[in-house]
This record gives C-alpha cells, sequence and structure tokens, in this order.
C-alpha cells in the first residue's frame, strides 16, 4: 500500500529536459497562476544577464544560482562588474 505522497511522486511527469534555464516554464506558470506566494526560478542559470531578463520579464520573483556560485564563489561581485 502507498501513502498518500508515494502515489502523488508516482503521477508527477518527472521527465524534466536538461537545458538551459530547464525549469524556468514551470516557475513562470506558478508565476502566472498563482498569488501570494513567491516563486523562483533555477535550473542552469549561469549570468547575470539571463538572472536579469527573468525578473525584469516577470517570470520569477527571485532566481536562485546554485550551481554557477559553486563554480565561481565570487559569481554576484563579477555579475554586478558586467556593462549592460
Amino acid at each position: 500500500m502507498r501513502t498518500s505522497l508515494e502515489a502523488f511522486l508516482y503521477k508527477v511527469d518527472q521527465n524534466i529536459a536538461k537545458s538551459w534555464i530547464q525549469q524556468l516554464p514551470l516557475a513562470t506558470n506558478l508565476f502566472v497562476t498563482t498569488v501570494n506566494i513567491p516563486v523562483g526560478a533555477v535550473g542552469m542559470i549561469v549570468d547575470a544577464f539571463q538572472s536579469n531578463e527573468i525578473i525584469e520579464n516577470k517570470q520569477a520573483d527571485l532566481v536562485v544560482i546554485a550551481r554557477e556560485h559553486l563554480r565561481d564563489p565570487y559569481f554576484g561581485i563579477h555579475g554586478e562588474m558586467v556593462e549592460p
């Protein structure tokens, strides 16, 4: 007998394509259809231009950049120094 969480997990389509900003469409869908909760975009966001564009286009409330921070601990400083 499955728990309710296990039953839910089996119903969810977990075939997410691995590509740049891979989960942005999921975040945008939540952002547009849901109210009163902050929505974050994740998934291979690697530069300040991408993150700024996501916020400016109102696709999410915030951008979570993890992998690039592991590659470059000074990502925030480097992103600030980039000319638009």
